[in-house]
């Protein structure tokens, strides 16, 4: 393993290991240098989808990735977090990855005794992936684009959100519920998608779809990155959601209620 999220080397429940923080809101971290996307020093994970507004620590050990981190500390510090698509090739040279990902900036680089280096990366966009260029350093660089992030055109879409995941938040626990509320206030409807998408697997509310989804974290999360625009989104957090309510109204912690 490469680098591991928080500090974890992958020990530990999923929920303490998912707990990411937000910040930010999504006018303060709108544009990117176009120099910095031309040539974007990737990190791929296989277990990590760095989203907009997401803060994500990293231990970072593998050589190749503690050249990244120090080409952070000397330059603008943006860097590329692509999902390798199968684990089992994640110590390849170039594993394959997904085109769409998230970029963020270093905000926090500390050189331990044993040659580690911890990182802090605040997620700002998203960007897809125009082409890799020839390699010249032990990471991998690609020339990328940014996505666009369009106002929710249709609010109704926030209520429904928001009233489902008020309902979840009674069957936690009160630390957990206080999570919830706090993303469920957050005015901007393009950082709230984002914020519900990163706290679902924190909680351990993410439910795989399918046979080949993989863990159900990783895969609302790279689902949500890749939708086309801000409804889609939220039409896809709003079924997510909707899974977990009925699975909650199955079990008998509160009554099965539908939203159309």
């Amino acid at each position: 393993m490469r680098a591991s999220p928080g500090g974890s080397t992958g020990s530990g429940s999923p929920r303490r290991r998912r707990r990411a923080r937000l910040a930010g809101p999504m006018d303060d971290v709108w544009e990117i240098p176009p120099s910095a996307l031309e040539a974007l020093p990737a990190f791929p994970l296989t277990n990590v989808v760095l989203l907009p507004g997401m803060v994500l620590p990293l231990n970072v050990f593998e050589p190749r990735y503690v050249a990244l981190a120090d080409a952070l500390e000397r330059g603008p510090g943006y860097v590329g977090v692509p999902l390798v698509r199968d684990p089992t090739l994640a110590m390849d040279d170039a594993p394959p990855t997904a085109r769409i990902f998230g970029v963020g900036r270093m905000t926090a680089h500390r050189r331990l005794p044993d040659g580690r280096r911890f990182l802090r990366v605040h997620g700002l966009r998203r960007v897809v992936v125009r082409r890799e260029h020839p390699r010249s350093t032990p990471y991998r660089i690609f020339a990328t684009e940014l996505l666009p992030e369009p106002p929710l055109r249709e609010a109704a879409l926030a209520e429904i959100l928001v009233t489902q995941l008020e309902r979840i938040a009674t069957t936690l626990e009160s630390c957990e519920q206080e999570i919830v509320r706090a993303v469920a206030a957050i005015p901007d409807p393009r950082m709230l998608a984002y914020a519900v998408t990163a706290i679902l697997p924190a909680l351990g509310l993410a439910v795989p779809q399918g046979d080949d989804a993989g863990p159900g974290h990783v895969w609302i999360q790279q689902q949500c990155l890749e939708a086309d625009d801000t409804d889609a989104r939220f039409r896809l957090l709003i079924e997510q959601t909707g899974v977990i309510t009925g699975v909650l109204g199955e079990s008998g912690r509160f009554p099965r209620v539908m939203f159309n």
